[in-house]
């Protein structure tokens, strides 16, 4: 436990974090990368070199440090990244590791020695959060449908708009039908294109007894290419095996007697397709709303349109943003009363601009969830 004088000291490091935390962490992804460069298939390295990892992480220790007098403040943050950590099976060893490098990049950043109390006491309060996220990601493996990266068949690839193709395992093994709309897979692909295996996050569109279906956007760019994702496109063929994690994620319906509204935006509209099954099936009042720049081309769009038509108190809306605009606050508030439980989900713009419309509205901020595709604390909202 830390004495109140050292949680004084780690208080006092927050102005330092703020202004220097992101040069911080980018310190200590370079430095652990150049140590232990097998473990870049653990990191998006997109992410990463689009700065959104260090700028995550350096949130996620400032918040830390700001709540070191009551840890358990930040456990919805800790949960939220336990889940990937736990997709990615990071062993609890896997801290002894971070810790070492990032206790260096602090020393080197700010230009302390190993026995400054700044320094010792960042060493003892890192192992205290380390074995909260070591206990959270304990429970969240007991909690999985099987252990480690297991072979799937891939059965379907069906090419769902220009840029999304949906993947269809299946298996005899497990019972598929038990993941919790709103989760995500994580796959383990090589290839020749990398001199390491990656690793990464897709959500689930839908399953059942001996089926998942996960959908992946080729991401590419003039900027950059996804590793996994063009692999997954471009050579990944129906009848291949595929390595996959059990479901995990925070991300789910809530409080089902309430009005459900869905907005998602391009290949966010995947884990939202689930969750609105979910609803209807449960005879829910739901309203899906997903906006596209190309009504031609909006993928699940029929999909969601047979979901729709089971229920009466169902709604599929496909919104033209070329024809109609953006979604503003005024168009969100017929769709929402006080008790609405909204989910938002696709780029970061387009959460930025949705969560911005509902605060308009000064919808109770417990009443909007939201799921990204990058860092979730690189996601200024």
């Amino acid at each position: 436990m830390l004495s109140e004088r050292e949680k004084d000291v780690v208080k006092e490091t927050v102005p330092v974090l703020q202004d220097k935390g992101v040069e911080i962490t980018s310190n200590f992804y370079a430095r652990m990368f150049k140590q232990h460069p097998e473990l870049k298939n653990m990191f998006n390295q997109t992410n990463q070199q689009r700065g959104l990892q260090s700028t995550a992480l350096a949130q996620s220790v400032l918040a830390a440090a700001v709540n070191i007098d009551h840890l358990e403040a930040i456990l919805p943050v800790v949960k939220e990244i336990a889940y990937k950590h736990c997709a990615l099976q990071v062993p609890p060893a896997g801290y002894d590791i971070v810790g070492e490098n990032l206790i260096a990049a602090i020393k080197d950043v700010v230009g302390l020695e190993d026995d400054h109390e700044i320094i010792k006491t960042w060493k003892k309060a890192y192992q205290e959060i380390a074995d909260i996220f070591i206990s959270v990601e304990k429970d969240i493996y007991t909690e999985m449908l099987w252990d480690g990266f297991q072979p799937f068949k891939v059965e379907t690839i069906e090419q769902v708009s220009s840029d999304i193709k949906a993947f269809t395992v299946s298996s005899n093994e497990y019972d598929l039908s038990q993941f919790v709309p709103g989760q995500y897979i994580t796959v383990d692909v090589g290839s020749e294109k990398m001199p390491y295996r990656a690793k990464r996050h897709y959500s689930i569109v839908k399953g059942d007894q001996n089926h998942l279906t996960f959908a992946v956007k080729r991401d590419v760019t003039t900027e950059h290419e996804g590793e996994v994702s063009t692999i997954l496109h471009d050579e990944y063929q129906e009848g291949d095996n595929i390595n996959l994690t059990a479901p995990v994620g925070p991300f789910h319906v809530v409080e089902k007697s309430n009005k459900q509204l869905f907005l998602g935006s391009g290949i966010g509209v995947t884990p939202l397709v689930s969750m609105f099954n979910e609803v209807v099936n449960d005879n829910g009042e739901a309203r899906f709303i997903q906006v596209t720049n190309d009504t031609n081309d909006a993928p699940f769009s029929s999909l969601l349109t047979s979901i729709a038509n089971k229920n009466a108190q169902a709604t599929y809306d496909l919104h033209d943003k070329n024809t109609n605009g953006y979604i503003g606050s005024e168009q969100l508030k017929q769709w929402i009363d006080d008790d609405t439980e909204i989910y938002v989900c696709g780029g970061k713009s387009f959460i930025q601009s949705m969560i911005k419309s509902l605060k308009e509205l000064n919808v109770d901020e417990s009443k909007i969830h939201y799921e990204t595709f990058i860092p979730k604390l690189s996601v200024a909202v």
